[in-house]
């Protein structure tokens, strides 16, 4: 008998949830009462976890009674809960129009989120500022001003967000943020020790030094030195594969694609088939790295897809992937065919790189928009 108590229990909740949905809709019948009623079956239905019959009620709600606030924001934090920004964008400019605190704060809040989500950290620096201003001792806010600052590359500001972030609440969640920036800060300034005194780099030459400027100047967010100490490297090693390819990368991340890709395929050229190699910081050690020629190839098709040429940037997605198999090159060809209405392929492309190993990664050298998008797991 005992051990049918807790079936007993949830049929008689069950039962009684059916019964007050039933009641809704009959209140919904008599049309004064129609918005309250399914703003009340889209809370049950929300409560109970269906999403899509909530999103579905709450909208409903909002064509009943479109200047309802608590109709429009529930809606909204459900759509950007279901992964939906850009369908609350849409519902977010009709709470921009209504001139009160608590709209504004709504407005500000998710549009902080919903740029960060799409990486316009500018916009999301204003937006999380305007929250601040409007909710001073919330924690979030906080947080996605500090997320907005890291993107940019302020880093310091950045930290100091996030700190006033824990500051408030301890459990807000920004720690891994900050120590994630703190370390990078750590790392950078041990490779900078590491720089001002030879005597800790025995083992490289002023052509390797250079390459390793190149690669902490990009971590800096200091691109355009990051390309001259490259093209420096270049010009004490004219066939040098390497210096070619981080100047690429130097001029794909300040979004040059044309020089970027002049230089991707010299790089190509060079190294004739065969990886590249070059010195990089890990962890404060001055650490040997290289790409397979596969790879100078995926990165050209990164670039011509950065520059909308998604044509050629499927050929060499294809030349990639026929050299060498990573989970990565499968990964970015399934973005590349969603854009061009190809779902099909591009399930096919999301169900081998759940599947196959080894998975390439590009951790070593920084990347930014639009080319972190692209390689983004």
């Amino acid at each position: 008998m005992q051990s049918n108590r807790p079936k007993q229990l949830f049929s008689n909740r069950a039962a009684l949830w059916i019964l007050v949905i039933l009641g809704i809709v009959a209140l919904g019948c008599i049309p004064q009462c129609r918005f309250a009623a399914v703003l009340a079956k889209a809370d049950i239905e929300h409560s109970l976890g269906y999403k899509k019959w909530s999103i579905a009620d709450y909208r409903t709600a909002v064509e009943i009674e479109p200047s309802s606030e608590e109709a429009l924001g529930r809606l909204i934090a459900l759509l950007q809960d279901d992964n939906q920004g850009d369908n609350a964008l849409t519902f977010l400019h009709m709470l921009e129009h209504m001139d009160t605190p608590s709209a504004q704060l709504t407005v500000a809040e998710h549009m902080s989120e919903i740029t960060l989500s799409k990486r316009d950290y500018n916009a999301a620096l204003n937006f999380s500022n305007q929250w601040i201003a409007l909710a001073p001792n919330n924690a979030r806010a906080y947080h996605a001003k500090g997320d907005a600052l890291a993107g940019l590359g302020r880093s310091d500001e950045a930290v100091e967000a996030l700190d006033r972030s824990l500051q408030i609440d301890p459990g807000s969640g920004a720690a891994p943020d900050r120590d994630a920036l703190l370390q990078k800060s750590r790392v950078f300034e041990t490779y900078t020790e590491s720089v001002s005194h030879p005597k800790l780099e025995n083992n490289f030459s002023d052509y390797d030094a250079l390459l390793r400027d190149c690669v902490r100047l990009n971590m800096a967010d200091q691109d355009q030195n990051a390309e001259e100490a490259a093209t420096k490297a270049m010009r004490l090693k004219p066939d040098g594969a390497s210096a070619v390819f981080l100047r690429g990368w130097s001029r794909m991340i300040e979004h040059n694609y044309d020089g970027a890709l002049a230089d991707i395929r010299a790089a190509e050229r060079l190294a004739n088939h065969k990886s590249i190699s070059f010195p990089i910081l890990n962890t404060g050690q001055v650490l040997p790295s290289h790409y397979e020629f596969a790879d100078l190839v995926f990165f050209e098709g990164c670039i011509e897809q950065c520059r909308k040429d998604y044509k050629s940037a499927l050929t060499n997605f294809d030349r990639a992937i026929a050299l060498r198999q990573f989970g990565d090159y499968f990964t970015a060809r399934a973005k590349l065919y969603r854009i061009l209405g190809r779902v099909n392929d591009a399930e096919r492309d999301e169900a081998v790189a759940a599947k196959i190993t080894p998975k390439r990664s590009f951790k070593n050298v920084p990347i930014k928009e639009p080319l972190e998008t692209i390689l983004a797991p």
